[in-house]
C-alpha cells in the first residue's frame, strides 16, 4: 500500500472514531477540541526545537484568570478570555528570555517547575482561586455563570488556529522554524535570528495554551488545581510527539487518537471502567512508543509536500544562471582583517594570536594539519562562538562577538567542514532559506496572503531554482537533502551560502568527498565566483585545488600562523614543509 494511501486511511480512522464518540456523548467533543488546541500549543514549541512542558501551567493561568475576571469581577466572557490570554503572554515574555537559554532536558525540567509553581500558587490563594477545593459553587464560582462557551465557539477557534498554522508553514517564518528545528547553528549562519524565533514560538505556545485553559474553564464549569498537574503536562506533550513535530496537523491527529483511545478501552473492557489512571497510562505508553518506533509521529506517514521546483522554473522572471555579481566594496581598506585572534576551549588554545587580512576579490587559502585551528577560525569569524581575544574587522567595523545571524545578514556566508544541511527539507527549500534576510514580508502578511508576500516567495524560489540549475542539481530540486550523495550535498551547501548574496564566502573543505572531476569543476566554479567579484576564504586539504585557485595562502599549525604568501612562496617555506606539506 502506498504511503499516501496509508496516511489518509489512518487519519480517516481517527476522525471516524472521534466522531462516533462525540455523537455518543456530545460532552466528549468539547474535550476533544480543547485537547486539539493544547496539542497546537505544544507543537508551537516542539517545532522550534524547544522541549517545553509549560503548556499545562499556561492553561492553568488562562483558566483561572478568565474565571476570576468573569465571575468575581463581572467581565463579559468576550473580555475575560482575551484578558486571560494576554496575561499568559505577559508571563511568557517575562520568563522566556532566561528559560530559553536552556536546552533539551534542562528546558523541560525548568518549564515543568514553572507549571508546578502555578499549580501550588492556585492552592495557596484560596480567597482568589478557591484553593485546594477548586473553583466551584462552594467557593463562589457558580456553575451556570462559569459555563458560558458553546461547542461551535471552540470549533471556530480551532479552525482559526489551523488556518494560522497552515499559512505560517508556507511562509518565511515557517521555513525559518523548520530550519531551526533541524539545525539551529546552520539556521543562524543563514541570517535567521534563532533567539527571536524561539521566543516567538514560546510566546505563541503560551497564548494558545492560555486560550485552551480559558475555554476549559467556561466549558466544564468548574476548576481544580489537579486539572493542571504534572500528568497533564505529559498528556499535552504526548499529543504533539505522537502527532509529530514536522507538520502542524500531526498533533491534532495525536490529540484525536489519545482522547478517544482511553474511552474506547473503558467502553470495550469493563474491568477498566473505573480505572481513573487509564488516560495517563495510555498517554505515557503512546509517548514512549512514538519516540522509539515512530520519531516522526503520525505526520511522517504523509508524503512530504512538493517544493514545486517545476513552478519555480517557470516563475523565473529574467534569464540568468542564479549567481549575482558581488556588490561593490563599501569602504576602503581590507574587506576582512583578523588582528591578534585567539580562542581557547578550557585550557586548550585552538587559536593563538592569528593575524591576516583579505582584500576584496581575493581567494585566500587556509591550510594546515588537522587540529591546526582552521575550522575554529571560520567558526569565530562567522559568529558561532566569540573569540577569547583579538579583533575581527569587517569592512572597517569590529564584529567579534556579534551574533551569527547579524554577521550573515551583513554579507558573510559559509559552508561547513561537516555538512550542515537541513536534511528533511528539499534542495530547493534549503537554498530558499538563504534568501531569509532578503524576504521582508511580515508574519501578518503571510496570514493575510498579501500579494507582496506571494511575489517575494515566488521570486526567492525562482532565484534559488536558477542557482540549482547552474550547479547541475536541477533534477534533485524536490529531493530531501539528506538523501543526496555526499558530493551533491556539498554543492547544495555552497549554493545555499551563495543564496545570501554574500560579499565574503567562507568555504570549509568544500572538495571533501568529491572525485577528481568534481574537484576540478569546483575549482573552475570558485574562479568564476572570483571573476564576478566574490571574496573567498577556502579551507582545503587538496593542495592541487589550493594552488590552482588561491592568490595567497595562510598556514596554521597548533593554532598559530606559521606562514603567509603566494602559493609558490608558501610551497617552498621550510616551516610549512616541516609542519604540513612534507618533503619529496
Amino acid at each position: 500500500m502506498k504511503k499516501s494511501y496509508a496516511s489518509w486511511i489512518v487519519a480517516a480512522l481517527i476522525v471516524a472514531v472521534d466522531a462516533f464518540l462525540c455523537v455518543k456523548n456530545p460532552q466528549d467533543l468539547d474535550r476533544l477540541l480543547i485537547n486539539a488546541i493544547l496539542a497546537l500549543s505544544a507543537f508551537a514549541t516542539l517545532h522550534a526545537r524547544l522541549l517545553s512542558l509549560a503548556s499545562a501551567g499556561f492553561a492553568a493561568i488562562g483558566a483561572y484568570a478568565s474565571a476570576i475576571l468573569a465571575i468575581k469581577l463581572g467581565l463579559p466572557i468576550w473580555l475575560s478570555i482575551p484578558a486571560a490570554v494576554l496575561a499568559c503572554g505577559i508571563v511568557a515574555l517575562i520568563i522566556g528570555l532566561p528559560v530559553l537559554k536552556l536546552n533539551d532536558v534542562y528546558l523541560a525540567i525548568c518549564t515543568l517547575g514553572f507549571g508546578e509553581i502555578v499549580r501550588v500558587s492556585i492552592i495557596l490563594l484560596p480567597s482568589l482561586t478557591g484553593g485546594s477545593t477548586g473553583a466551584n459553587l462552594s467557593t463562589g464560582f457558580a456553575y451556570e455563570a462559569m459555563k458560558q462557551t458553546r461547542t461551535w465557539e471552540l470549533a471556530l477557534a480551532l479552525l482559526a488556529l489551523c488556518y494560522l498554522f497552515w499559512a505560517t508553514s508556507r511562509s518565511k517564518t515557517g521555513r525559518a522554524l523548520r530550519a531551526i528545528r533541524e539545525n539551529p547553528d546552520a539556521a543562524a549562519t543563514m541570517g535567521i535570528n534563532v533567539v527571536v524565533y524561539k521566543n516567538g514560538a514560546f510566546l505563541a505556545s503560551a497564548l494558545i495554551a492560555g486560550l485552551a485553559g480559558a475555554f476549559y474553564a467556561h466549558s466544564v464549569g468548574s476548576l481544580d488545581a489537579g486539572d493542571f498537574k504534572f500528568s497533564r503536562a505529559v498528556d499535552i506533550l504526548s499529543y504533539a510527539v505522537l502527532g509529530g513535530s514536522g507538520a502542524w496537523f500531526g498533533p491534532i491527529l495525536g490529540a484525536g487518537l489519545l482522547t478517544a483511545l482511553p474511552i474506547l478501552l473503558r467502553d470495550g473492557l469493563r474491568f477498566l471502567k473505573d480505572f481513573s489512571q487509564l488516560p495517563n497510562i495510555v498517554n505515557g505508553l503512546a509517548l514512549m512508543l512514538a519516540i522509539i518506533f515512530m520519531p516522526g509521529g503520525l505526520a511522517a506517514l504523509f508524503a512530504r509536500r512538493s517544493s514545486r521546483a517545476s513552478e519555480a522554473r517557470g516563475e523565473a522572471s529574467t534569464p540568468g544562471d542564479g549567481i549575482e555579481d558581488a556588490e561593490e566594496e563599501r569602504v576602503s581598506g581590507p574587506m576582512l582583517a583578523v588582528e591578534g585572534l585567539s580562542r581557547s576551549f578550557g585550557g586548550v588554545a585552538a587559536l593563538c594570536d592569528v593575524s591576516f587580512a583579505i582584500e576584496r576579490g581575493q581567494v585566500i587559502g587556509l591550510i594546515g594539519p588537522n587540529g591546526a585551528g582552521k575550522t575554529t577560525l571560520i567558526n569565530t569569524v562567522s559568529g558561532i562562538f566569540p573569540p577569547s581575544s583579538g579583533k575581527i574587522k569587517w569592512e572597517g567595523r569590529e564584529i567579534q562577538g556579534r551574533a551569527a545571524h547579524r554577521i550573515a545578514s551583513g554579507g558573510i556566508a559559509r559552508s561547513y567542514q561537516n555538512i550542515q544541511l537541513f536534511g528533511e527539507m528539499s534542495v530547493l527549500e534549503n537554498i530558499v532559506v538563504g534568501h531569509h534576510s532578503r524576504i521582508h514580508t511580515s508574519l501578518a502578511g503571510s496570514w493575510l496572503r498579501l500579494r507582496s508576500e506571494k511575489r517575494e516567495e515566488r521570486a526567492a524560489r525562482a532565484e534559488a531554482m536558477a542557482l540549482i540549475e547552474r550547479l547541475g542539481l536541477g533534477d534533485l530540486a524536490d529531493q530531501e537533502a539528506s538523501k543526496l550523495s555526499y558530493g551533491d550535498q556539498r554543492r547544495v551547501e555552497i549554493a545555499r551560502a551563495l543564496a545570501l548574496r554574500p560579499r565574503l564566502l567562507l568555504l570549509d573543505e568544500p572538495a571533501a568527498g568529491m572525485n577528481e572531476i568534481e574537484t576540478a569543476a569546483l575549482g573552475d566554479f570558485i574562479l568564476e565566483l572570483k571573476e564576478r567579484g566574490y571574496t573567498i576564504l577556502v579551507v582545503e586539504h587538496h593542495m592541487d585545488l589550493i594552488m590552482k585557485i588561491c592568490d595567497e595562502i595562510v598556514v596554521l599549525n597548533f593554532g598559530s600562523k606559521i606562514a603567509q604568501g603566494a602559493p609558490e612562496e608558501v610551497s617552498r617555506n621550510e616551516a610549512v614543509l616541516e609542519a604540513y606539506l612534507g618533503r619529496e
